[in-house]
């Protein structure tokens, strides 16, 4: 539903005080979050909890600020609902690409 609502999710994951005693302990959220902000091209951050600082909040804001937003056209013009994927790549090495994997077609 995220990746169709054409938003970015940025997910701030409080890591559970009882991982830090138990790290291999399982974390099947943690996974959620991963391919949630992933798919809409955003970021997940995992943060210890007396570290969820201003500085988070700074680093996303930061991030939405330096935001290009890239359109084009596709071959393939059909309305089918389907998913295509998208890759961007950029000249440079002082580049970073967060984008989402592709898109869903209009279905009119």
């Amino acid at each position: 539903a995220a990746e169709r609502a054409d938003v970015i999710i940025y997910c701030i994951d409080v890591l559970d005080p009882l991982r830090l005693v138990l790290p291999t302990l399982p974390d099947p959220g943690r996974a959620v979050l991963d391919e949630l902000a992933r798919g809409t091209g955003g970021r997940v951050f995992h943060v210890k909890p007396a570290y969820t600082t201003p500085a988070v909040f700074d680093e996303i804001a930061e991030e939405l600020r330096s935001q290009y937003f890239l359109g084009y056209t596709p071959v393939r013009s059909g309305h089918e609902g389907s998913f295509r994927r998208i890759r961007v790549r950029v000249p440079g090495k002082d580049c970073t690409v967060r984008a989402r994997p592709g898109y869903y077609a209009p279905l009119d």
